[in-house]
């Protein structure tokens, strides 16, 4: 299913609609997951990680109906990485 969408702004107001996204979920219980894709679309396509999250989703069909509004919420998972700025060695070269 492809859907298009719009991030609902502090005035309501339904601005610039954004997509397609592809989704698997297309039954109307399961619609919150395809927000969960138009959220990641939107951060990775149109500077979603400027914004201040949750954010308000509407998200639409091919023939520009509403489908839902849904609040969406960014989870951190942070992951780290260590670089080696200095190694130091016993006597005689060895570590």
């Amino acid at each position: 299913m492809k859907i298009r969408y719009t991030v609902l702004e502090e005035d309501d107001k339904l601005e610039e609609r954004y997509g397609p996204v592809t989704t698997i979920w297309e039954h109307s219980d399961s619609l919150n997951y395809a927000a969960g894709d138009c959220a990641d679309h939107f951060w990775s396509h149109h500077e979603g990680y400027e914004n201040c999250w949750p954010l308000t989703f509407v998200l639409f069909d091919a023939d520009d109906r509403e489908l839902g509004r849904f609040t969406v919420e960014m989870e951190m998972e942070p992951t780290f990485r260590g670089s080696v700025l200095e190694v130091k060695t016993k006597k005689g070269g060895e570590r």
